[in-house]
């Protein structure tokens, strides 16, 4: 929040007042690759390289991820949450079998082959 801050400081003072500061901060926080990118990050203490268990969230995600190419719904983050996307007779059944994605539209199956199926190649 600091480094927001004071881009918001420096467009305020470079004559625009509090549009150009804001104007400045939300620029700053668009390029930031927290902002762009998902990035996933090994666990404290883990061994480069070395295999570790995910959380039910952390799996759920990914899952959602590969499936649909967007964070998890509601049902799926709820199972997660209680680590039931774990237990393998509910697992594809209840969140990967869902031909409508999750009931809110999103189309189910690898989110990389929708794509390019819909780019016509």
């Amino acid at each position: 929040m600091d480094t927001l801050l004071g881009f918001f400081d420096r467009g305020r003072e470079s004559g625009g007042g509090f549009d150009a500061g804001v104007q400045l901060a939300l620029e700053r926080m668009l390029v930031d690759p927290d902002f762009l990118l998902r990035i996933e990050r090994d666990p404290p203490g883990a061994a480069p390289g070395a295999p570790y268990r995910l959380s039910g969230v952390e799996l759920a995600s990914r899952l959602s991820f590969f499936l649909w190419g967007s964070i998890p719904d509601e049902p799926l983050l709820a199972a997660a949450e209680r680590e039931r996307v774990r237990q393998p007779d509910r697992r594809h059944r209840d969140h990967a079998g869902r031909p409508d994605g999750g009931g809110d539209g999103r189309p189910a199956g690898p989110a990389f082959l929708m794509r390019k199926a819909a780019a016509g190649g």
